[in-house]
């Protein structure tokens, strides 16, 4: 709450205080050095101002003593985002802080320049409401939740009084774009399809989950063969993830705690995997299994491009078919084999059931299944009870 002329204003702060401020025989807005514990002290410390301008002693404040006003948002959100930590008290990674940045100069720009407390319900409500229109919902919820979090610290701060985000169901919103996934029959169509070099790619992230951050950074000091009954199959451990963070390669811990983990391959994947190890990966434990052509890590628009040309070849021109489908294939399959949640929680490297979910999707196997159901035997068709 704020009275103000076209000289001096008296604003009631979070803290309870009262600031001051006025416009200088320089045009500047000047605020007092200090605030004031009544709106009445205020008031009287701008009447001493007005005198003394009058009077021709007034004297241009150090700027250094000035309370500064509201903070702007850009400035307080790029600060949020050095601050904020995740769940087990860890600051952000560099590769997240990269993500919150961008969408700060993208889907949030409207904000940059606004002070904390010029940010409005109905200002939010109208941002987020056209960005919705654009068709881009998932984009909208992510930029909705940083500013939201931006803003929710800027109470916690006695900043400004209430957070203005107040839109239901935005932090969750998504565009409900159904997730495609292949057939057992189109993933061997693709790995035939691509290039060599990224055939044990597709494969090994069909049958083992991994993420394209986790897959990219996999060495050969990561696999290891076991031999159980006769039989010899590959254990690859992940412990390391790289993404790109403006334009240069991170490497770092997985995307969470549990993504840490050994992922056994079946032991038909055991001939291609000694195949790809002995002819593409240098015999040197840090060699990358999927580098690219110079031997760094491979860039994900390289990888697309290869992968799109090898759905063109393969004949497959269903929408919504990306590398990311070969990580809910292996989810599933992995889940009709016969492996638990909590078993398909630690394959894939997830940390809650809600998001090991996501990857479980309906197969052709529908019919084969009804036909195995039990039926009583004390039940009696109408044919029989004629």
């Amino acid at each position: 709450m704020s009275s103000r002329n076209n000289w001096g204003a008296v604003r009631k702060l979070p803290s309870k205080r009262f600031q001051a401020s006025y416009i200088g025989p320089d045009g500047e807005r000047h605020t007092a050095s200090d605030t004031f514990v009544t709106k009445t002290e205020a008031t009287f410390w701008l009447a001493q101002i007005r005198v003394s301008i009058n009077e021709g002693t007034w004297l241009l404040p150090s700027r250094e003593f000035e309370i500064s006003t509201t903070p702007v948002f850009e400035s307080y959100a790029l600060r949020h985002i050095e601050l904020q930590t995740n769940r087990r008290g860890e600051l952000l990674r560099e590769s997240t802080k990269s993500v919150y940045r961008r969408i700060l100069k993208t889907n949030l720009r409207l904000f940059l320049k606004k002070e904390l407390d010029q940010i409005t319900k109905s200002q939010v409500q109208e941002w987020y409401a056209n960005l919705v229109k654009t068709g881009k919902k998932t984009s909208a919820s992510k930029a909705y939740k940083l500013l939201s979090a931006v803003l929710k610290r800027a109470v916690d701060d006695d900043v400004i009084d209430k957070n203005p985000c107040n839109i239901r169901g935005a932090h969750s919103a998504t565009t409900g774009k159904p997730v495609v996934i292949p057939t057992v029959d189109e993933v061997i169509s693709i790995a035939n399809a691509i290039q060599p070099r990224f055939r044990s790619l597709v494969m090994l992230a069909a049958y083992g989950g991994f993420r394209f951050s986790e897959i990219t950074e996999l060495r050969r000091k990561d696999v290891s063969p076991i031999e159980k009954e006769g039989c010899v199959s590959y254990v690859i451990n992940v412990t390391r993830a790289v993404t790109s963070v403006d334009g240069k390669y991170v490497v770092d811990k997985p995307k969470s705690e549990m993504s840490a983990r050994e992922v056994s391959l079946p032991t038909a994947l055991t001939v291609l995997v000694n195949d790809h190890l002995f002819s593409e990966v240098p015999d040197d434990p840090e060699a990358l299994l999927f580098p690219n052509a110079s031997g760094d890590h491979l860039p994900h628009y390289v990888f697309i491009k290869a992968w799109n040309k090898a759905l063109e070849q393969a004949g497959i021109s269903r929408v919504g078919l990306t590398p990311h489908s070969l990580r809910h294939f292996a989810g599933t399959h992995y889940h009709l084999a016969g492996a638990t949640l909590p078993e398909l929680m630690a394959w894939l490297g997830d940390s809650s059931i809600s998001a090991v979910q996501r990857y479980l999707h309906v197969t052709d196997r529908a019919a084969s299944i009804a036909s195995q159901m039990e039926i009583s035997r004390d039940y009696k068709s109408a044919e029989n009870t004629k």
